[in-house]
């Protein structure tokens, strides 16, 4: 009887071996079959070729292909710092492309022992303590908070005006309601600056973009008055609405000054006027 039952274990164990085998075979085809030998990046600027690939090929499995192109298309991957999106597209069972989409970057302020990035609309989209050398830092401007995902804010007094003399024949009450009234004033004051100062800013970011400009700082003054700085070559701008004109010469101005430690004075700048003026800075030795 016990005799029986051995030899009906044997054959249950038989039969488990031969179903494993059986599902191993096309495992190990699938496995082979689709290895990755082939590797394409398309649209990655702050991160090489090879940076990408480590990111996305992390693993054994996922030297794979189908199972790295079923991965990003059905199921959440890791995100990567200044990267929107990572797409992988299977050319071949050996060779796939990754697509890299990344965040559209404009500028950066420095807050807190951080950079936070925006995009040409004000959007801050990133938060890193890298700072990525193509993208122009914005100087000279406070702020109260920075919230990711939301519109920059700006946060600078309003421009300090004389305080007048109280007025001895006023009242008490009377004196209050007056320093209220100035309080308010100068609140409405600060707020229209600083929305002055927002558009500035993305007029400036617009305007670098579309001329395709390297520009390493932007400096806002006490006075609100703008200051370019692009390797030696520092351009005042002076305080304006909009630089649409002045940054129609610009570039040409900025590919003769290649090289040069020199100062663009474009702050009486009237465009078919001859208003510009540039000085060597003074080298010391």
């Amino acid at each position: 009887m016990r005799r029986n039952k051995n030899s009906v274990w044997i054959r249950i164990g038989r039969k488990l071996l031969i179903l494993l085998v059986i599902a191993a075979v096309p495992a190990a085809v699938l496995l082979t079959a689709f290895r990755i030998k082939t590797v394409e990046v398309i649209g990655a600027q702050e991160y090489t070729s090879e940076q990408i690939k480590e990111h996305v090929i992390a693993s054994p499995q996922e030297h794979n292909a189908l199972y790295l192109y079923l991965k990003y298309k059905f199921f959440p991957v890791p995100e990567l710092p200044f990267v929107e999106k990572l797409d992988v597209e299977m050319n071949s069972s050996h060779a796939i492309t990754i697509y890299v989409y990344e965040k559209m970057v404009a500028g950066c302020v420095e807050f807190m022992g951080e950079y936070l990035y925006f995009d040409k609309d004000g959007m801050v989209v990133e938060s890193s303590s890298k700072r990525l050398d193509r993208i122009p830092e914005i100087k000279g401007l406070k702020f109260k908070e920075i919230i990711l995902n939301e519109r920059l804010r700006v946060e600078n007094a309003a421009p300090e005006s004389q305080a007048e003399e109280p007025d001895p024949n006023l009242s008490e009450k009377q004196r209050l309601e007056k320093e209220k009234e100035e309080a308010l004033k100068k609140e409405q004051e600060r707020v229209l600056r600083n929305e002055k100062l927002f558009h500035t800013i993305i007029n400036l970011m617009q305007l670098i973009d579309k001329y395709g400009l390297d520009i390493d700082t932007i400096n806002f003054k006490a006075n609100d008055e703008v200051v370019l700085d692009s390797g030696g070559v520092t351009i005042l701008l002076g305080k304006k609405s909009t630089y649409d004109e002045e940054f129609s010469e610009i570039r040409s101005i900025m590919e003769k000054a290649k090289g040069m430690d020199i100062t663009i004075d474009m702050r009486n700048y009237v465009k078919g006027a001859e208003s510009i003026i540039g000085k060597l800075k003074k080298t010391t030795e």
